[in-house]
C-alpha cells in the first residue's frame, strides 16, 4: 500500500500501470473536496460509502454533483444499517436516486464484528472469517469485481492497492 497526495495520484497510478497492476482503489477524505474530484477524474466507478440516516445522506448531494462532473459511474454502499431498516434503506435509496446516483445491492449492516476487528487493524475476514459482515465483505468484494470486469477474485493475490491520502 502506498499514500499519495492530490498531486502525485496521476504518477502513482502510471507507475502502477507500467508495473502491470490491474486494480487501483483509491481512498479520498470523506468529504466532496478537490481530492475527491482528482480521485474522480481517475477512477473507472465511484464508490460511497454512506450510512442510511438523513445527516448523512444530506451530504450526497455535493458529492452526486462531483462525481457527475467527473463522468464517471457511481454507487452509494449502505453501511452501518440498521438490521430491521427496510423502510429506512427504502427512503435512503430514493434520495441518493434522487440526486442522480444509483446505490450498491449489498448493504453493509451494523455489526459488532467489525467494531471488534477495527482496534486491531484487522479486517472482519481475518479476524471472523465466518461471520455475517465476512460474508457482507464478500459479497461487495465479488459485487465490485464483477463491475469492473477486470480482474476476478484468484487475480486480486498480491495486487498493489493506491490510495489518496488527504
Amino acid at each position: 500500500m502506498e499514500f499519495l497526495t492530490e498531486r502525485r495520484l496521476s504518477d502513482g497510478l502510471r507507475a502502477a500501470e507500467q508495473g502491470r497492476f490491474r486494480l487501483a482503489i483509491i481512498d479520498t477524505p470523506p468529504a466532496a473536496g478537490p481530492q475527491a474530484y482528482t480521485a474522480a477524474q481517475a477512477a473507472d466507478l465511484v464508490l460511497i460509502p454512506c450510512r442510511p440516516s438523513l445527516v448523512d445522506l444530506d451530504a450526497i448531494c455535493r458529492t452526486a454533483q462531483l462525481v457527475k462532473s467527473a463522468g464517471k459511474p457511481a454507487f452509494v454502499v449502505f453501511n452501518a444499517a440498521p438490521h430491521s431498516a427496510t423502510t429506512l434503506l427504502e427512503d435512503a435509496r430514493a434520495i441518493v436516486e434522487g440526486v442522480g446516483l444509483a446505490s450498491c445491492p449489498v448493504i453493509l449492516r451494523e455489526r459488532s464484528a467489525y467494531r471488534a476487528s477495527w482496534p486491531l487493524g484487522r479486517t472482519v475476514v481475518e479476524v471472523e472469517p465466518g461471520s455475517k459482515a465476512a460474508r457482507e465483505i464478500s459479497e461487495l468484494k465479488d459485487w465490485l469485481l464483477s463491475q469492473l470486469q477486470v480482474c476476478t477474485p484468484e487475480d486480486m493475490q498480491n495486487r498493489k492497492v493506491v490510495a489518496v491520502d488527504g
